[in-house]
């Protein structure tokens, strides 16, 4: 490799240059290089320099190897890129008690279940109140309070309110079919057969007491869950009452007394609640069906204000029917069911239900709304009490001490 040697343009340290006498041009070159300029000064060094200098002596300095560092192009000193998915930070993960908080503590439970309820249960109240419009008997009183509180219920489903609010309309529309209903008119004007007074007390009972039973079912470890269940259940002894009444007090056993079988069974199905924190004593389960049963004897109810009579006449007529082959042939029932006493009764239930479902889930959800923050501040690693028992030294224990 030939020695290094420095360009003809920059004059060597320590000699004069000579103004008047102009440098020759190199002979590959048409032109005279212009001199440099002040670019010329921080421009990188050539890549036709050589890599390294093998002679021994000291290397002549030129202005490119007198280039200070800062002075470097500012692409070298700008840092690599670095990618978004290197910088930014991974979640935190998902601890077991956060997760056991969310099951024992939801935060604002059955939310969009509540807008599919408010459409179902709207388009119901219309229909019922286009299906009562066809009896005769009730005219034309039950299809514009019906159909107004059916928009109202579907205005509920889409509008854009909180969970608290929809939770409250909920409760209120459910309300106002019930003053409906006992006012005689609406969709569920059948359930004031009994009286203004118990028709009351029934939809209280039925809709406070599945309300605590979910919120126990949901919220199990929450003490205060049990109170309120407690609560429901006083609120729910007068229409117990009534039902034991209603049962006790006539000789003949119909269809209403039937009813009132079946709610009362289902009352005293929600008495395991008060059990400890480590089960739901099926409160998921049992709060649907209470609704049920409660709108069963609603429906049963009125079947049995308009066909009186005891239910064994009834398996009677039937029994009579099937020897004979004939209908007409038999003796004229001593109970007979209608197509129109059928249609009212199975009207009358459905109605009681829908609102019934509609004001406790409502109730279940400002429950929700109102102690979900309490209920969540639990200590999920709380030791038991078997915890303690299982701490004790065993009979092996003090045998090898001994």
């Amino acid at each position: 490799m030939p020695p290094f040697e420095p360009s003809l343009d920059a004059p060597r340290e320590g000699s004069r240059s000579n103004p008047a006498i102009a440098p020759e041009p190199p002979p590959d070159s048409a032109s005279p290089p212009e001199p440099p300029g002040p670019e010329a000064e921080n421009a990188a060094p050539s890549s036709e320099e050589p890599a390294e200098n093998p002679s021994p002596g000291p290397r002549e300095s030129s202005p490119v190897a007198e280039t200070p560092a800062e002075h470097i192009p500012a692409e070298d000193d700008s840092p690599p890129p670095i990618s978004p998915r290197t910088s930014s930070k991974p979640p935190p993960p998902l601890l077991a008690s956060q997760a056991l908080i969310e099951d024992l503590a939801p935060v604002e439970p059955l939310g969009q279940r509540a807008r599919v309820l408010c459409i179902v249960v709207g388009v119901l109240f219309a229909g019922l109140g286009a299906l009562m419009h066809l009896s005769v008997e009730r005219g034309h009183s039950a299809l514009i309070p019906s159909i107004v509180v059916g928009a109202v219920t579907l205005f509920a489903a889409v509008a854009r309110v909180t969970y608290r609010q929809r939770a409250v309309a909920m409760v209120a529309l459910g309300a106002i079919v019930a003053v409906l209903g006992v006012a005689g008119t609406g969709p569920a004007q059948g359930t004031a057969q009994a009286g203004a007074l118990w028709s009351v007390a029934r939809f209280v009972g039925a809709t406070t007491l599945p309300a605590a039973l979910l919120f126990r079912a949901r919220y199990r470890a929450f003490t205060g869950a049990r109170l309120l269940l407690g609560f429901a259940f006083l609120v729910s002894l007068p229409y117990a009452f009534h039902a034991i009444g209603l049962v006790a007090q006539h000789n003949t056993f119909g269809v209403a007394q039937l009813g009132a079988v079946l709610a009362l069974t289902l009352l005293a199905a929600g008495l395991p609640g008060f059990m400890g924190s480590e089960t739901t004593a099926a409160g998921t389960f049992v709060a649907p069906a209470m609704i049920g049963a409660f709108a069963l004897q609603a429906g049963l109810e009125r079947l049995g204000a308009l066909v009186p009579g005891a239910l064994a006449d009834t398996l009677g007529l039937v029994e009579s029917i099937a020897e004979d082959g004939d209908p007409l042939a038999a003796a004229t029932p001593t109970v007979q069911f209608t197509i129109s006493a059928i249609r009212d009764g199975a009207i009358t239930a459905v109605a009681f239900a829908a609102s019934v479902f509609l004001s406790a889930l409502g109730v279940f959800q400002i429950l929700a709304w109102k102690f979900a923050p309490e209920a969540r501040l639990i200590d999920v690693r709380r030791p038991k009490a078997a915890d303690h028992m299982d701490d004790r030294p065993s009979y092996e224990d003090w045998s090898a001490r001994s």
